[in-house]
């Protein structure tokens, strides 16, 4: 993995400092740079998750040596649920056909238009 790996994945567990601790001296070895491998691993709650225990576990890990985290959710579980603020469903598009997004939007925000040249105008 030294010689050749732009990524590696570990389980978050017990091992991860030792296995972490193996990567380093196989990467002294080699003559490469620990820090030029992406350290990712895959994690997961037991009971009921919060916002705050993935804060918490994704600093320990980043402690440890982890650039990215990987949750992975039990059937039941629902992360965002348990946010205190919870993104919005998306609205529904009031965008009339065939009108480019821009245009849409401002029209949303009371803005007056101007026809595009070679274009005709159409009701507000």
């Amino acid at each position: 993995m030294a010689k050749y790996a732009d990524a590696c994945n570990l389980f978050d567990g017990d091992e991860l400092p030792r296995k972490l601790e193996v990567l380093k001296e196989h990467c002294e070895r080699e003559g490469r740079d620990y820090a030029e491998i992406e350290k990712t691993s895959l994690t997961f709650f037991t009971g009921t998750p919060s916002v705050g225990a993935a804060v918490d576990t994704v600093g320990r890990l980043a402690e440890r040596g982890i650039d990215q985290v990987i949750f992975s959710q039990g059937t039941g579980q629902d992360l965002a649920a348990s946010s205190p603020r919870r993104r919005p469903r998306p609205r529904r598009s009031s965008r009339r056909a065939g009108e480019p997004l821009p245009r849409a939007a401002a029209r949303r925000a009371g803005a007056r238009l101007r026809p595009r040249a070679g274009t005709r105008a159409s009701p507000g």
